[in-house]
């Protein structure tokens, strides 16, 4: 018979593997598909599943079966708690090395000049494949379009990247905080979120700042992302509404604190009324971390009380709406309330961005 101390071996030398350890990172949050894990690591759900087939041997996840996916979960509570304190003690330990780094190379990057401004260390991690370069180069374009100094650090080791707080390439860092995870951003995007960083919109913003925002927002178009918590009716109408109304100052986003998928009826009583929303997709709402959104406007309270804090100076407005996925009755009763809820939300929607500016 096994010892209590051979159990947890055998549960230690499960976790052993970097891309294992990432996903009960992952899943120490909520419930994940195989295809949403398979998707942070650019790689096959056959793969996936070898990896989430050992977790479950050993006993560290456990899945479900909903309709055709399988979700999987964490079945160790006390490893959510256990990973986010040694996360963290990671994570300072390896900023203390990195400021012993910068003190003792004062080696100069890429469009770094001796003017006496401060100089920013950009990490790509990830060195070989097309879009790792593709990101290296779209990285240094930005740093250059938002006026920064900086140097340019190719990570590619996996003990560099954990270091980091991730095993997925490509990503972007600055000064060793993560702003894009498997992705290829567009140049301007990863410019918005330097410009940010660099200009102190990270942290706390005074009141002046404050003040000159409500100016700014109505100058171009506004990001503006529309959130509830399946991303299947409410801000998904929300978004085609802004789509179909707004597309000349708003630049309309959704997305979901819980996402399932696009409700149909919603999509029907929007082609009723002229906006086909049928090539809009759910997406959880860390996917849009990186995007440098001017305000955030939550439509059902679980949404507002579990809305993420975004990098950046992203305004946070709620709109409460009456959720149609809830609506009960014969389908023209349901329908009934689904069009009644399409239409208070272009009623908001046709308000905007000044109702939002205003507040």
């Amino acid at each position: 018979m096994e010892s209590l101390l051979d159990r947890k071996a055998e549960i230690f030398k499960a976790l052993s593997h970097p891309v294992r350890l990432a996903i009960a990172e992952k899943l120490a949050d909520r419930p994940r598909c195989v295809q949403e894990i398979a998707g942070w690591f650019g790689c096959t759900r056959t793969n996936v599943s070898k990896h989430l087939g050992i977790l479950r041997q050993s006993g560290i996840v456990k899945d479900r079966k909903e309709g055709l996916k399988v979700y999987y979960s964490l079945n160790f509570e006390c490893l959510e708690p256990f990973l986010k304190c040694l996360d963290g003690t990671l994570r300072e330990e390896t900023r203390n090395r990195y400021e012993r780094w910068c003190c003792q190379n004062g080696a100069s990057g890429r469009g770094a000049e001796s003017s006496g401004k401060r100089k920013w260390t950009i990490q790509v991690l990830g060195t070989d494949c097309p879009d790792c370069l593709e990101l290296e180069n779209r990285a240094e374009k930005a740093a250059l379009s938002a006026g920064l100094e900086f140097e340019i650090i190719k990570l590619g080791e996996m003990e560099d990247l954990l270091a980091l707080g991730t095993a997925i390439t490509p990503s972007l860092a600055l000064e060793g905080e993560i702003l894009f995870e498997g992705q290829v951003p567009s140049v301007d995007e990863i410019a918005a979120v330097f410009k940010k960083r660099a200009s102190g919109f990270f942290g706390y913003e005074g009141s002046e700042r404050k003040q000159e925002k409500a100016g700014d927002l109505m100058e171009g178009k506004m990001k503006i992302l529309f959130l509830c918590t399946a991303n299947s009716c409410r801000s998904q109408m929300a978004e085609g509404w802004a789509r179909a109304l707004k597309a000349d100052s708003i630049e309309a986003w959704s997305a979901g604190t819980d996402p399932g998928e696009v409700n149909p009826m919603a999509v029907r009583v929007m082609k009723e009324a002229g906006v086909d929303i049928s090539g809009q997709k759910s997406k959880h709402v860390e996917s849009l971390m990186h995007v440098p959104f001017d305000v955030v406007i939550t439509l059902c309270g679980d949404a507002r009380d579990t809305c993420p804090v975004f990098p950046g100076d992203a305004k946070v407005v709620h709109r409460g709406f009456d959720d149609p996925a809830r609506a009960e009755g014969s389908e023209e009763e349901i329908l009934s309330f689904f069009r009644r809820v399409r239409d208070e939300i272009r009623d908001f929607v046709e308000t905007l961005p000044a109702s939002v500016v205003d507040e």
